[in-house]
């Protein structure tokens, strides 16, 4: 239920949105939003009428209106208590404390697991090669107010990294910096062992595919061929190579299944299907490495992870550099962890490591989760930080592998 919620909603939002900030699209903005509300309308009418009768919800505006949140259980919209919400929610759709996860795996109400995720094995890398990134003593200010005061750090060819932190803290600024999108005031940047400065923001997005947190930022020619050519037609790439370039990026992106996707206006796109354009452009110029900033912004908790796990097995890419606030997100699928605050690097470690020191963590204005605390507990250093359902399964395959004290028969049910 939660996912057709957020899906309908989302739509009467972008069309709200697309509304107010773009006249020049006033059309299709009211299709946008007049296609959510009779969607949302019909859906949910039949739902009421025939698979759940009595539904709760009577119509769009109650549902638009609907609080879930009620501690005692009544007097509220619904007269659901938390509880009740949490017995039947799929922690693939929302994101749910670790203790519910872990009371599902053990009266076996969760769904069969995922595949594992597959993650693209890196090109391979020569020994002694200098890392792909290196921050020295790097400060930057935006106008008169500095932001990076002595950044210092190096991130690999072959790894995922992710930084954390709160807004203003210098995440973005530092691979804004790097990509030559803002001026240096001090320290020097290095890419591939090469000063940064010695190329153009151009060159280097054949080294840094760069997607930004809102794919529109990226967006604005009038169809979605225009919009992946334009970089390679601008630093002259051979136009032969053309529709095999457009072939690989929609495929390695799944766009490749939409109907007359290279036809198609860009801004007319949904949300994650914009997402997923940005990453085909950055990928149209064939880096080497990702910077992904916030990609887990503007998406539900189902497909930032679906999102993130594809760019993970993208084949040919040697690194993924991460900025998110999404802290389980970032514990679960980096390799490293950078921890950002007032300008300056606080923490930089395997992610077991850097959550050791909870102070540090609460003073990055980030969130202890209770999934931290869970990894904490029953994790194990070399298998990485686990996700909640794979955590909690193991946790379930541990305690069935024991001898009954009193029967002293041996349950075995991995």
């Amino acid at each position: 239920m939660g996912t057709w919620v957020e899906t309908f909603a989302r739509d009467i939002q972008y069309g709200t949105r697309s509304l107010l900030k773009s006249p020049g699209f006033t059309a299709l903005a009211i299709l946008s939003l007049a296609t959510g509300i009779m969607a949302t309308t019909a859906i949910y009418s039949v739902l009421h009428a025939v698979v759940l009768d009595p539904f709760p919800y009577k119509n769009v505006g109650e549902l638009m209106s609907v609080r879930v949140y009620n501690p005692a259980g009544r007097g509220g919209r619904l007269g659901y208590s938390v509880d009740q919400f949490l017995e039947i929610a799929d922690p693939r759709s929302v994101k749910l404390p670790f203790e519910v996860i872990l009371e599902q795996a053990r009266s076996g109400r969760l769904a069969a697991p995922l595949p594992a995720p597959v993650r693209a094995a890196p090109a391979s890398v020569a020994d002694g090669a200098p890392p792909r990134l290196e921050f020295r003593d790097v400060r930057a200010s935006i106008g008169t107010h500095p932001v990076l005061h002595g950044v210092d750090a190096s991130l690999g060819r072959a790894e995922i990294v992710a930084m954390l932190g709160p807004n203003g803290s210098g995440k973005t600024t530092a691979f804004r910096t790097a990509m030559r999108l803002l001026p240096l005031t001090g320290g020097t940047i290095l890419v591939d062992g090469h000063d940064a400065s010695e190329r153009t923001t151009a060159e280097l997005a054949t080294t840094f595919g760069y997607v930004f947190q809102s794919p529109s930022q990226m967006l604005f020619a009038r169809s979605v061929r225009e919009e992946l050519l334009f970089g390679p037609t601008n630093l002259g790439h051979d136009p032969a190579t053309f529709d095999a370039l457009l072939d690989d990026v929609l495929t390695r992106t799944s766009l490749i299944e939409l109907e007359d996707i290279l036809e198609r206006p860009p801004l007319a796109l949904s949300f994650g299907q914009q997402k997923r354009l940005a990453l085909a452009i950055a990928l149209a110029l064939r880096p080497s490495t990702l910077i992904l900033d916030e990609p887990s912004a503007g998406q539900d908790h189902r497909t930032a992870e679906a999102f993130i796990r594809q760019v993970l097995a993208i084949p040919g890419l040697e690194s993924v550099y991460l900025i998110t606030h999404d802290v389980d997100l970032a514990l679960t699928h980096a390799d490293r962890i950078l921890l950002f605050r007032d300008g300056r690097i606080v923490a930089d470690g395997p992610p077991h490591e850097v959550i050791t020191d909870t102070d540090r963590w609460i003073g990055c204005n980030l969130r202890p989760t209770s999934l931290m605390a869970a990894n904490a507990r029953w994790g194990d250093r070399e298998q990485g930080f686990l996700d909640g359902e794979t955590l909690a399964r193991r946790i379930v395959g541990r305690d069935r592998d024991v001898v009954e004290a009193e029967g002293g028969s041996v349950i075995v049910d991995r």
